[in-house]
């Protein structure tokens, strides 16, 4: 199979839960032919698919979604009544990263392709992109998805303290126009159409993120930025092509959802939801040269 010759970069959304259907669309995109990717920029759950991916352990995809929701250790909703996190990103990459469904790290790191990953700086509210051979990756994983109050603390990594990278940019696509792609595959994970409301009010002041009075803005105007991500896709910047893959009925979960038979449909949904974009998707015929 040839393809166009042009800088191609791959972006994966967040969403918690919702990123099984994006397990499963990018599974079944693998089994259809994807082209080969200079850059992957992914945030939250997002960025797990996207390290298995870039590690070239796509056959582990659906294990590690399904082991991650397998028992209550990752996410369990009970725990907002305790001191404990609600996600345990610490169970996520220490053990189910590390031990369950081992992720080749170093594989990562020896992939020429660029794979940024997105969290939120707490002082400055704005994205920062980790970087394979260059940034701590277990580290970058546990920050791109450490929702706040939903994990109790910031990652310390270098000195600075992120969280969760969906609150400054949950659908990395303007980090690949900057890397110089001039073609991009969006693996969205809400549907078509979707529009961002703004947060509805939230006493952030007592909570412990108090103290990070510009992250606690860019949680409230989440919905701008993420709405103008959405304008930009609908309109690339000449001469990038997008070409965007979304869910193409309501999915059976949301973000906090863990009912290991729900994962299981979602990323099921998400493999012929792969299809059914590329059977209808202006352009597709036109990418192989």
């Amino acid at each position: 199979m040839s393809w166009e010759k042009v800088k191609r970069g791959l972006v994966l959304e967040g969403g918690g839960a919702r990123g099984a259907h994006t397990a499963g669309m990018l599974m079944a995109l693998i089994e259809a032919g994807l082209p080969p990717f200079d850059v992957v920029c992914a945030t939250s759950a997002g960025a797990s698919t996207g390290a298995y991916f870039v590690a070239h352990q796509t056959n582990d995809l659906m294990p590690v979604w399904l082991e991650t929701f397998r028992t209550k250790n990752f996410l369990n909703l009970k725990r907002i009544l305790t001191r404990k996190s609600v996600m345990d990103f610490d169970y996520l990459v220490d053990e189910i990263f590390a031990k369950v469904v081992p992720l080749n790290y170093q594989a990562i790191n020896n992939n020429p392709c660029d794979f940024f990953i997105c969290a939120t700086d707490c002082e400055t509210g704005q994205p920062h992109y980790f970087k394979n051979r260059k940034d701590p990756i277990p580290l970058a994983l546990k920050a791109s998805g450490a929702i706040p109050l939903a994990y109790k603390t910031p990652i310390l990594i270098n000195g600075k303290r992120y969280v969760d990278g969906g609150i400054s940019d949950s659908i990395p696509v303007q980090k690949a126009i900057d890397e110089g792609c001039q073609e991009i595959w969006i693996l969205l994970s809400q549907r078509e159409g979707y529009r961002k409301k703004p947060m509805s009010y939230f006493p952030w002041k007592l909570t412990s993120f108090r103290h990070y009075p510009q992250l606690i803005e860019a949680i409230r105007n989440r919905h701008i930025h993420y709405n103008k991500t959405l304008d930009l896709i609908a309109s690339p910047p000449s001469p990038v092509r997008f070409y965007s893959f979304a869910p193409q009925s309501p999915l059976p979960l949301r973000r906090f959802t863990s009912d290991l038979a729900k994962i299981h449909q979602a990323c099921a949904q998400g493999r012929q939801d792969a299809i059914v974009c590329l059977t209808k998707g202006p352009g597709f015929n036109k990418m192989k040269s």
